[in-house]
């Protein structure tokens, strides 16, 4: 199985930053919009690299609180 980058951002700049970033390193790209999505993802699959936009408290507050209730903060799929 190849290596996976993991995009959690809405946004259409993050999406080109992270193309150009999977190419360069070899990934193949999984996009989703919300650090919900983006939990459950991670739970399901084996993701080599996390990109999450996390440009607010907000935002990091909401994928943190999805990382510990899906996936769990302690976890080896988060290092």
């Amino acid at each position: 199985m190849g290596k996976t980058l993991l995009l959690i951002s809405a946004h259409a700049a993050d999406k080109e930053f992270a193309i150009e970033a999977a190419i360069t390193a070899e990934l193949s790209l999984q996009t989703v919009s919300t650090p919900t999505e983006g939990a459950e993802l991670i739970q399901q699959e084996d993701i080599s690299a996390i990109l999450v936009d996390a440009s607010s408290k907000e935002q990091y507050d909401a994928f943190e609180k999805s990382i510990q209730e899906t996936v769990g903060l302690f976890s080896a799929k988060i290092n």
